[in-house]
Order: structure tokens, then sequence, then C-alpha cells
């Protein structure tokens, strides 16, 4: 599988569940917490990796400039049925847009399918408005990973440690880390080792 690509396969059905799943709608809740919680007001965002840019569509009609990138043209042709224009591109390569250009960048669940995570977040840290917000969210607890993981593209989990490292690395400051949905842990394990 190519860097920074989740399957093919999986966006129409990521298209089909993402409005109405728990997972997704929990997660976008957390998202639109901490945009309410950190960022300043609306302004141009990007959403990196943005799929079928659910989230990118609740964020335009709450006033934002949505803007997002996926490695999928299957995304960019599911995107479009939300009403959101983007743009294609290869998220191992640099992003296809000026420094300080966002004033809020999402990257949600795709560091862990790039090969070189590093070199994405300091592109990240070069696109985003010295002023701006960053909300990046990855799968935890790296003893975790497993076929599960390798079915999706991933090539990692993080712990807070490696994240923050990482963050800190490319010039960032953190201002928040911690983890959401921790009490599907204990179900996730299970379900794991059984």
């Amino acid at each position: 599988m190519k860097s920074g690509r989740m399957r093919p396969d999986l966006y129409p059905e990521l298209f089909r569940v993402e409005d109405n799943h728990w997972w997704h709608r929990h997660k976008r809740l957390v998202v639109h917490q901490l945009i309410s919680q950190f960022a300043a007001s609306t302004g141009k965002v990007i959403d990196i990796g943005a799929g079928t840019a659910k989230i990118l569509a609740e964020l335009k009609q709450t006033g934002w400039q949505a803007t997002g990138v996926d490695s999928e043209p299957k995304a960019i042709s599911l995107a479009r049925r939300r009403g959101v224009k983007l743009i294609l591109a290869d998220l191992a390569k640099p992003l296809p847009f000026d420094a300080d250009k966002f004033d809020l960048i999402l990257c949600l669940d795709v560091l862990e399918h790039l090969e070189n995570d590093q070199q994405m977040v300091r592109e990240i840290k070069r696109v985003v408005k010295s002023d701006g917000l960053v909300i990046i969210s990855v799968p935890a607890y790296p003893w975790l990973f497993s076929y599960w993981d390798k079915m999706l593209g991933h090539q990692r989990r993080y712990s807070k440690t490696t994240l923050n490292q990482l963050i800190k690395a490319s010039g960032l400051t953190n201002r928040y880390l911690g983890f959401f949905g921790f009490f599907w842990l204990a179900p996730a394990i299970l379900i794991r080792y059984l």
C-alpha cells in the first residue's frame, strides 16, 4: 500500500456510516469541542487526509472556509456529494499550499498511515499561521497494534510520549495532549486478545 493512503475500498463504507456511527460522531464532537475551546474564531481550515469530508462539511456550515486534501480519488468524489471540494495530493510529499496559510489544521487519523510522519508534521507547521490551531488524532497504545491496524494501512500506533516528541521536533507547541474514547479501552483489549 502506498504511504499515506487508506485502503480505497473502505471509502464508500466510510461515507455510508460516517453520519451516524457512534465512533465517528464522538470523534467529531471531540474535535468541535477542541475548536470551540482553542480557536479564536472562524477562518481558513484544511483537513489533511479529509476522507469523505464530513467534518469539513460541518465546519463549512458554521462559517469556516473549508479546504481538504486526500490521496484517494474516491474520497474526492464522495466529498463533492457533501458539498466540499478536496484537492488530490500525495501526502508523502509537501503540501500544495503557501506557508502561514491556515488558521486551523485537522490531521485526523492520518499520521499512522505515513512512512514519514515527521515530514507531514513539519509540513503542518509550515502551512499553519503562527497563531493557528492544529488538531491531530492518532490511534494510541502501540501494544494494541494488530492485524486490524495492518488491514487499515497503519504503520504504527502512538504513545503520548512518541506523539509529543513528534510534535515538539516539528517546532509546534503542544497546548493539550490527551485521550478520547478511553472507556473503550477495556473492550478493545478483550476483543484484540480473544
